[in-house]
């Protein structure tokens, strides 16, 4: 009897051992796999203090909304992880926005063509407002704050002189039901969100080219030396950013089933506070694309639970706004540690 006591204590697995091992096994030790879990950390701690601060906040209903509400800035977190990780920044995509949603508004609503033609005339806005910051970024050498700042402007100009105070609403049904339509219980916002993400993160991780957005953002002068294609790079990734804002365009105008000049706004600036809370570096040379998901939904959570407690807008915006710099400062402490 004391011989199979032995034995069971010695087969004994600890479990606390027993997922440091695993961890460590896939890439626990490195730095991006540390700054995941200190995110991930983060969130939980932000999720359960929010569960305490509202009964409310733990129904179904309430998390779907989270997960749907969020699902947009995934989309657009995935692109932005794409252009930081290359050491880059589009403050642009907000008013993108503004004039992808009047194109599909104007081609829906107004002009009565098919769903289908709407979708694709505002993913190829959105497509062609990338295409165009690319081009002065990569063969005009201007800096991206400076080109995407300017179309920040020109784009939200553009969606008020096409629109001309026009608001389009009363889409068919076929197209609101992009956002409102769900599977398995889900809305399909957050599908297509989980699908995009998983692509970006198999691209970066996965791919030559993804590794090259990586290397030109740690040292583009080094990664040229080795053969890359810089500007290739910088001019699909721009490209791509625009294309993905189409279609978060798509599901933000089927969930408001409305076309109205000032969609958007905002977007920028939500979008890349969430994909620096994740990790992924100001200074390029590092893309975090669950790391940027949990900036998503942290972001997401603490929007969701102070509305729920009942505090304002205004001081929501006061909370966010000392999340982005707490967590943006830390990190900027410890890398200076090293």
């Amino acid at each position: 009897m004391a011989e199979s006591t032995i034995t069971t204590e010695k087969h004994r697995v600890n479990p606390i051992k027993f997922v440091v091992a695993i961890w460590r096994r896939l890439g626990g030790d490195t730095d991006e796999a540390r700054t995941v879990g200190v995110t991930f950390l983060i969130l939980l701690g932000l999720f359960i203090l929010m569960a305490f601060s509202s009964r409310m906040f733990l129904s179904p209903r309430n998390l779907r909304n989270i997960l749907t509400q969020t699902a947009m800035y995934v989309i657009l977190a995935t692109g932005m992880t794409f252009v930081m990780a290359l050491g880059q920044i589009d403050i642009s995509i907000g008013s993108m926005a503004g004039i992808i949603t009047a194109v599909i508004g104007d081609v829906i609503v107004n002009q009565g063509r098919p769903v289908w033609l709407g979708i694709l005339a505002g993913l190829g806005v959105g497509l062609l407002c990338g295409m165009f910051n690319a081009f002065w970024i990569t063969f005009v050498k201007v800096p991206a704050i400076i080109v995407t700042l300017g179309t920040w402007t020109m784009f939200r100009g553009l969606a008020y002189a096409y629109l001309g105070g026009t608001i389009y609403y009363g889409f068919p049904d076929s197209f609101v039901s992009i956002a409102r339509g769900r599977f398995l219980d889900l809305p399909y916002p957050v599908w297509i969100a989980a699908v995009v993400l998983i692509c970006g993160y198999l691209f970066l991780t996965r791919t030559r080219t993804g590794r090259y957005i990586t290397a030109i953002g740690g040292n583009e002068d080094a990664a040229r030396r080795a053969g890359i294609n810089a500007k290739w790079i910088r001019f699909m990734v721009f490209s791509l950013m625009g294309l993905l804002a189409g279609l978060a365009t798509v599901i933000i105008t089927a969930r408001l089933d409305s076309s109205a000049a000032g969609t958007g706004a905002g977007f920028e600036l939500h979008t890349i506070a969430a994909v620096v809370i994740g990790g992924t570096s100001l200074f390029g040379g590092q893309g975090l694309m669950f790391g940027s998901l949990m900036g998503v939904l942290m972001l997401g959570i603490v929007e969701n639970g102070l509305l729920l407690a009942g505090i304002s807008f205004f001081w929501q915006r006061v909370f966010l706004g000392l999340i982005f710099v707490s967590v943006v400062g830390f990190r900027t402490l410890k890398a200076g540690e090293r």
